[in-house]
């Protein structure tokens, strides 16, 4: 109902009151719409697939992975589990 209602002022602003010179309007407009629509769909369903995988879960593991080897180096290497193990 709001796309009809919406076709009065856009008539108004380009002077347009004929089917024949509104087409052209409309086409646009569609094409568009249809670009954005499928442009979101898209970017729902590669999360989806993403998380369905767990790739962003494996990806965030992996970089705080990073940074505690960078901070902490010995993690790597098991050193705190031998020390703890001496004591």
């Amino acid at each position: 109902m709001g796309a009809l209602l919406a076709l009065v002022p856009i008539a108004a602003v380009y002077n347009v009151w004929r089917s024949k010179k509104l087409a052209p309007i409309l086409t646009s407009t569609i094409k568009g719409s249809t670009m954005l629509l499928l442009i979101i769909c898209m970017s729902l369903y590669y999360s989806y697939v993403m998380s369905f995988l767990h790739i962003s879960q494996s990806a965030a593991q992996w970089v705080v992975d990073m940074f505690l080897l960078c901070v902490f180096p010995g993690i790597a290497t098991g050193l705190p589990d031998m020390m703890m193990r001496a004591k």
